[in-house]
């Protein structure tokens, strides 16, 4: 498995210190719970949760991105200082990292893969796909019936000022009670949560 160093240098866009933030919650999940990563670009951050999932537990991770710009008005709208990866850069990274064998990769839009997942409960939720506020409203919704009891969730990018969405959407579901227990950390563009049970919502660990 890689060190911290070698898994720095990675290409991606994740800093270091989230990275290895990544990593360490990653660590704590066990073996009958799944790590769920919902946009995975080029594959840095998925090397970050597989390598903490293989130090201990080997919970699998489940990286879910359709790479493609045509599914993600985000990704259409960043396409001139962010380009969109091919499949195979991804594929290259995990290679790279030796940790291929412990991630299944779902290449699909994330609320339809979230219809069609039949994985383990999901212990750590990391959400950074499509940062338009909808969309992520609509992924967390979407994964939050196969979260595990006191489940962990990540929302990269929050308190992004030229980028609003993420913030936006943890605000709503912060306000409507679908969130609880939130660590706001802005220097490190990170909110990290629990599930609240809210009345109607759809239960965590239930998959219909």
């Amino acid at each position: 498995m890689m060190t911290f160093d070698e898994l720095a240098a990675l290409d991606g866009l994740i800093s270091r210190d989230v990275g290895e933030l990544l990593y360490s919650f990653a660590a704590l999940v066990p073996a009958n719970q799944a790590i769920v990563e919902l946009g995975s670009y080029r594959g840095k951050s998925t090397c970050y949760l597989a390598t903490g999932a293989a130090l201990d537990h080997h919970a699998p991770v489940y990286a879910v991105d359709a790479w493609s710009e045509e599914v993600s008005a985000w990704r259409a709208a960043v396409l001139s200082t962010l380009p969109s990866p091919a499949f195979e850069d991804f594929t290259a990274q995990l290679d790279k990292a030796g940790v291929s064998d412990g991630v299944h990769v779902i290449r699909s839009l994330t609320t339809l893969a979230a219809e069609l997942y039949d994985g383990p409960p999901v212990g750590l939720l990391y959400i950074d796909g499509d940062h338009n506020r909808a969309a992520v409203l609509a992924d967390f919704r979407a994964w939050r019936r196969h979260l595990a009891p006191d489940a962990v969730i990540i929302f990269d990018d929050f308190g992004v000022t030229k980028n609003p969405g993420v913030s936006l959407a943890v605000g709503d579901l912060e306000a409507s009670g679908e969130l609880i227990d939130i660590d706001k950390l802005k220097s490190e563009r990170l909110a990290i949560a629990h599930a609240g049970d809210v009345v109607g919502a759809r239960k965590p660990g239930v998959t219909k």
